[in-house]
Parts: structure tokens; C-alpha cells; sequence
């Protein structure tokens, strides 16, 4: 069960690192104008350059790996969003909150009405059926 709260955990993060991927993406292309036209219609327009289609090469293979690590991150979020998914509206309530949004147990007791074993219970029974999902 350590393995599905350490992925809940990073939730927030995997949200901010798509958001910086996206932000330097945009920034490459902006620096390098590739924004406004591709390398291959670049080449096309304009004499063969072999230090100037280098230099649209590396940035457009930076931009690929950089969409590359996007495309896993969002894949993460997809598979932790499914796995809530599964979870009834209490649970969802009770993990998002213990595990993503990292509120003291207290607080959680407090919000939705419960003692601290009542709390504790949702949370295994929702963190066992996150788990028997990621086995499958």
C-alpha cells in the first residue's frame, strides 16, 4: 500500500512538471522560431543552410523529448485518475485529501464529520481497491 500513497503523493507534482514541460516547450520554440514554421517548411523556403538546419534539428529534437517526458507524465495522471475513479464519492473525498492534498489527518477528521478510526477506515478500504486495480 506504501507504493499507491507514494503515488498519490507525487500527484500535485506530476501536475506542476506537465506545466513546466509545456512552459519550456514554448519557450524553445519561441527562442528558435519555430513556432511560427516547422524545420521541414523552413528547409524548403530557404537555401540549404547546414549550420542553421543543425541548430533546427537539436531544437526540434529537444522539443520531441521534452513532449516525449509530457506524454509519460500524463500518462501517470490518467492512471491515477482511473484509479480514483473506482473509489465511491467518501473514499475519493478521503484520499484526495489525506494522500494528495496532504492534510493533517485532524483536519480530514473535522471536514468530513468523522472520528479518526472512521477516517482511517476509508482510507485503507479506498487504498486497497486503488491497489487491487493496479495489480490487474
Amino acid at each position: 500500500m506504501s507504493k499507491v500513497k507514494d503515488e498519490l503523493a507525487l500527484y500535485k507534482q506530476l501536475k506542476a512538471d506537465i506545466v513546466s514541460l509545456e512552459l519550456d516547450i514554448q519557450e524553445i520554440k519561441n527562442d528558435s522560431g519555430l513556432k511560427a514554421i516547422s524545420y521541414n517548411e523552413r528547409v524548403q523556403i530557404s537555401p540549404k543552410n547546414d549550420a542553421m538546419d543543425k541548430i533546427f534539428e537539436a531544437k526540434e529534437k529537444e522539443i520531441n523529448e521534452l513532449l516525449y517526458k509530457k506524454e509519460r507524465l500524463e500518462l501517470k495522471i490518467k492512471r491515477i485518475d482511473n484509479a480514483l475513479s473506482v473509489l465511491s464519492g467518501r473514499e475519493k473525498q478521503v484520499i484526495t485529501m489525506l494522500y494528495i492534498e496532504k492534510l493533517p489527518h485532524g483536519r480530514v477528521e473535522v471536514e468530513i464529520d468523522r472520528s479518526y478510526h472512521g477516517v482511517r477506515n476509508i482510507s485503507i478500504e479506498g487504498l486497497r481497491k486503488i491497489q487491487r486495480l493496479c495489480k490487474k
